[in-house]
């Protein structure tokens, strides 16, 4: 044990050097500096403004304002050598326990490999599920400890039932919406904090006409500070009534760490992804989709851009994919680090993994999650059939909503976790002879009356959290739609050839049952007979034909798409084919015609 922990250690120390050097003082990626400068302010048009005759020639970022003075984070020119050092010491210190707690889980897992291999399959099982219990714990701990991008990657793993073990996906599926959640002060203060950016203003003056410090209660009836509504790797959410309105809404803050651990856990997973890529033990490029998630990841933090993504995604969808709902953003209530919009009252498909830790009558559920569909979920959980027909119209309307998004817009929501998912249930209400039966409607109605209502007409889907979205032009759709048509319509040379124009590399092009393999595993969510998944099974096709090369834009829909693959495992459903609904799609129904002889439905 003391030669094994020597070893990580070293390991560590070695993968960290990278991080113990920094650009020279004064470089723009220098963290910055709580400055409180205590400079007098005026009030000018409700907005504060400096001083006459104070000048600064550094960027100033406003962080809060009080009576009358105005505190301010400052970028200086040049750092000292101990503000450098102390910095780049706090880096090294991360990385250290990222890559030694990686290092212990991949160490274990290669021990394991090694003695396994001189048992027997029944023995060699035996093994393997005792490491996987113990792993799973260590990294979902590993998640909740670093926070920052490890959840996002815990959500993302959480959701791959086809290749990941179930213990894992159980353990992770908390990471959805279930992160231990910032402390009321900090919430609180946070909040007044962007409440004051809004509205551009110090504050009201009280009687004796001296300025008093704004409030949350000034905008809010109320606010739930002590059960945010979720809590994850970037935010949290709390319910709160707006004055004056009564309107509830979901408000969302920024964790004011969030940007700095984000930024430091990228380089680490790319150190990670190229160690795993040079040492062979997965054949696919992860560095090139780590590139693509720190380009991302500075829109994501800035929820003005999540608030002109949401109004987007409103307006896109709503009226055209039946059985959808879209927030609705409060545009007085937006700043970088704060966006509220009207509450989706309905249930997570993430709590919908696990209902027994709600009670067994969903009694322990928190206020926001639907019980009736906690305990419908559970008895569904009995009759199999029954799961996968609510399955399937989960799985068909994701796809509808997403191909629109991505085949039609140019334009997706890049984060569809379990957590993001609400199923909302639809109490059916009478209409016609029967809204006269009062009371009586209902029992009557299933008496008498017509039982026609299907699974997709009592629920509807909502989808949240527009932070992480894509955008793509008209030149890579058109190439990714070729592909679709091809891999739907098992075109194998087509597949090679579509695979290279897109951009993406593999190790033996002339092999094209591997490379069909490859794609259908990649952009479908059918799973077909004699493919394997499972990236620790040597059948699999990454380990025949590696993928040497992916273009940075493509990583965000193969997420969406193995997302939505992994949901639908979990929900039982193994038959549809997201493939061919898209191919349909971005071919305006030339695919249906061509290769289904169905008549295209469009959009509504």
């Amino acid at each position: 044990l003391r030669l094994r922990m020597f070893v990580y250690t070293l390991l560590a120390a070695t993968l960290c050097l990278p991080f113990a050097t920094g650009k020279e003082a004064g470089s723009s990626s220098s963290a910055p500096l709580e400055l409180d400068l205590s400079i007098p302010v005026q009030e000018q048009r409700g907005f504060a403004s400096l001083a006459p005759g104070f000048a600064s020639a550094n960027p100033l970022d406003y962080r809060s304002i009080r009576g009358g003075r105005l505190s301010l984070s400052a970028k200086p020119k040049g750092f000292t050598v101990k503000d450098g050092f102390l910095r780049r010491f706090r880096k090294f210190v991360r990385a250290s326990e990222v890559f030694a707690r990686a290092a212990n889980i991949y160490g274990s897992y290669k021990a394991t490999q090694v003695v396994a291999a001189l048992h027997g399959r029944e023995r060699r099982d035996r093994m393997y599920d005792k490491v996987h219990e113990q792993n799973s714990k260590r990294m979902l701990q590993l998640c909740l400890d670093m926070r920052g991008f490890f959840v996002k990657a815990g959500q993302f793993l959480s959701t791959r039932q086809d290749f990941m073990p179930e213990v894992y996906c159980r353990r992770l599926s908390q990471l959805c919406d279930d992160v231990p959640p910032m402390n009321r002060t900090q919430v609180e203060q946070i909040l007044t904090e962007e409440l004051i950016k809004c509205t551009g203003n110090t504050g009201d003056e009280n009687s004796q006409g001296q300025v008093r410090d704004r409030h949350w209660k000034d905008a809010f009836e109320h606010v739930d500070f002590d059960k945010p509504l979720g809590s994850a790797s970037i935010a949290q959410v709390h319910y709160g009534r707006l004055k004056g309105s009564k309107r509830d809404v979901a408000i969302k803050l920024q964790n004011p760490k969030a940007r700095e651990l984000m930024l430091l856990d990228l380089e680490c997973l790319k150190a990670i992804a190229m160690f795993l890529r040079k040492s062979g033990e997965i054949k696919f490029d992860l560095v090139n989709a780590v590139a693509e998630l720190k380009k991302q990841i500075t829109n994501e933090l800035d929820f003005r851009t999540e608030a002109e993504s949401l109004s987007r995604g409103r307006q896109l969808l709503l009226g055209k994919i039946k059985g959808v709902q879209i927030p609705e953003v409060i545009p007085e209530l937006v700043t970088e680090r704060m966006v509220a919009m009207s509450m989706l009252k309905g249930t997570p498909l993430s709590a919908l993994a696990n209902t027994a830790k709600f009670g067994e009558k969903g009694s322990d559920a928190p206020q926001h999650i639907d019980r009736k569909t906690l305990r419908t979920f559970r008895m569904l959980q009995k009759n199999p059939q029954a799961k996968r027909l609510l399955g399937e119209q989960i799985v068909g309307r994701m796809s509808e909503a997403w191909g629109l998004m991505v085949m039609c817009d140019n334009f997706f929501h890049a984060d569809p976790h379990p957590g993001n998912i609400f199923l909302i249930r639809k109490d059916e209400v009478p209409s016609g002879i029967w809204k006269w039966m009062g009371p009586l409607s209902g029992p009557l109605k299933w008496l008498f009356g017509s039982r026609s209502q299907t699974v997709s007409d009592s629920f509807d889907l909502g989808i949240i959290d527009w932070g992480q979205v894509k955008k793509i032009d008209n030149d890579f759709k058109d190439k990714l739609t070729n592909l679709l048509v091809s891999v739907a319509s098992a075109n194998h040379p087509a597949i090679a050839k579509d695979f290279i124009k897109l951009g993406i590399k593999v190790g033996n092009t002339s092999d094209l049952e591997t490379t069909a393999q490859l794609a259908r595993t990649m952009f479908d969510t059918k799973t077909y007979e004699g493919d394997v998944t499972n990236l620790f099974d040597d059948k699999c096709a990454l380990n025949k034909n590696e993928v040497q090369s992916l273009p940075q834009d493509m990583f965000f829909i193969l997420r969406t798409i193995q997302m939505i693959r992994g949901l639908g495992i979990r929900l039982g459903v193994t038959d549809y084919s997201l493939t061919e609904r898209w191919a349909d799609i971005g071919t305006h129904g030339e695919f249906s015609r061509k290769y289904r002889n169905v008549s295209y439905d469009n959009i509504r």
